[in-house]
């Protein structure tokens, strides 16, 4: 077993020190410091350099793991010696290489506490093997992310920096109080719901604060995960990429965007057709979003997901061969028009996370609501009315309700059934919001499109 731990810890050793070695060695200049002249031994003609590579840090592994097995021997006073060696050359090392010469970070050097700390815990069997594994491969993995975690921040503004820390105390802060109880319209009327004929309406569940939040939370997340993997992909020439971006942030926003620009646009022009693979990819990647919204509705209850993947699926694959069948008609297809450009700059400046949760919050308890309602009045009839109206709006309050309806208010086949129909309708609601904006032509086109696209839907359904 000793053994097998010391390969471990030479292992992620070696990761670290390849990684570190790697980003030193792809610098593309030598960088430029100007020495503080503190320490007169430091010429101003040598940059600086990282604290160690692959050998440093094999030894530090070494090291760090031996001073583990002496720490579990009772040799604490080897432990400190030796911990305190490393600790020490480090802080030496970041002095003289980087104050001096008047940069800062901290990376490599916490790099270099991590290795040591998991060479320590799985020296004295704190952690498994496979846990130091992980972790290890996990810190070489953030280290090498310097250069995508820089492009992310460099691309926010900071509008997003500020409603990224608006969502943070609202998830961190507010969530946490909120009530977990549904109320009902009985309880909210209190004394005044004697002057009331309420009948069956009374036990109607009006609000679960929490639970209400907690939804918002998770589509949030969604939002903001697709918003920001699209932010990193935002100076991409690909036409397929940007399908996907707009798919990430919002297949609805995008094909309103586009049947807006092209309004009395030929057919036969490069941006129309260009608008309707792009437009086709965005509500294609929409569908792999539905499965993820039921599992999570769900808590994790996998029988609505197995139903509506396989179908989801399809539509999704049938999406993406129709708009390829499309881009072979266009020439030079590696670059887009600049007025595609123009409507994914319009996609990048609409709010990022707190009012859209706020409006998502807002239909969701409405169409909660007046579900109940429709089950009162027409039991599950009432339910499937509601429920399709409500998918003119979009597919995320609708495929939470049904989620947490499956095998309570109706079956589970039926949800699932439900959710396919739903998401048909609303492909067709946005024929319809192409031609509310006059864009008859696109609105043709996509009439075409979304059938053939929801061919798999009707024939596994039916």
């Amino acid at each position: 077993m000793f053994l097998i731990k010391l390969a471990v810890s030479l292992f992620i050793g070696l990761l670290v020190g390849l990684e570190r070695d790697e980003s030193w060695k792809n610098k593309k200049r030598p960088l430029e410091y100007s020495p503080s002249s503190k320490f007169t031994f430091i010429r101003r003609d040598i940059p600086a350099r990282g604290l160690g590579g692959v050998r440093t840090f094999l030894l530090l592994s070494l090291l760090s793991f031996l001073s583990g097995i002496a720490l579990k021997g009772g040799l604490w006073q080897l432990f400190l010696l030796m911990g305190g060696a490393v600790v020490g050359l480090i802080m030496i090392s970041y002095l003289l290489n980087y104050f001096d010469k008047n940069t800062f970070g901290l990376t490599t050097e916490l790099g270099i506490f991590t290795l040591v700390s998991l060479n320590i815990l799985l020296a004295l069997d704190y952690l498994a093997i496979r846990e130091v594994l992980l972790l290890g491969a996990l810190t070489s993995l953030l280290l090498s992310f310097r250069t995508e975690f820089r492009a992310v921040v460099s691309a926010l503004s900071r509008r997003e920096i500020k409603e990224i820390l608006e969502f943070a105390v609202v998830v961190f802060v507010i969530l946490p109080w909120l009530p977990n109880k549904d109320i009902t319209l009985s309880e909210i009327l209190g004394n005044y719901k004697t002057f009331f004929s309420l009948g069956p309406f009374a036990e109607i569940v009006v609000i679960n604060p929490f639970k209400l939040w907690l939804v918002v939370v998770f589509i949030s997340v969604l939002n903001f995960t697709g918003y920001f993997l699209a932010k990193l992909f935002e100076s991409t020439k690909s036409m397929l990429l940007l399908g996907i971006m707009g798919g990430l942030v919002s297949s609805t926003t995008i094909t309103e965007l586009f049947a807006m620009k092209l309004r009395g646009i030929a057919v036969k022009s490069r941006l129309f057709k260009e608008s309707l693979v792009i437009v086709l990819v965005a509500n294609a990647v929409s569908f792999l979003r539905i499965p993820l919204v039921v599992l999570g509705a769900s808590a994790g209850n996998p029988v609505i997901f197995r139903e509506i993947v396989k179908i989801l699926a399809l539509m999704f694959v049938t999406g993406v061969l129709l708009a390829w069948a499309i881009s072979k008609l266009l020439k030079d297809i590696g670059t887009e028009s600049r007025e595609v450009r123009q409507i994914f700059i319009k996609l990048f400046k609409s709010p990022l996370v707190l009012s859209n949760s706020l409006k998502f919050a807002f239909v969701f308890l409405l169409i909660s609501i007046i579900t109940q309602i429709g089950r009162i009045f027409a039991g599950q009839m009432g339910i499937v009315a509601t429920v399709l109206l409500s998918s003119f709006t979009g597919m995320d309050a609708v495929s939470i309700i049904l989620a947490r309806a499956g095998g309570v208010l109706i079956t589970y086949k039926m949800a699932a059934v439900l959710l396919v129909v739903a998401t048909v309708m609303n492909l067709y609601a946005k024929v319809f919001l192409a031609i509310l904006l006059k864009s008859y032509s696109f609105a043709a086109r996509l009439l075409i499109a979304f059938t053939i696209m929801s061919l798999p839907a009707i024939l596994l359904v039916v």
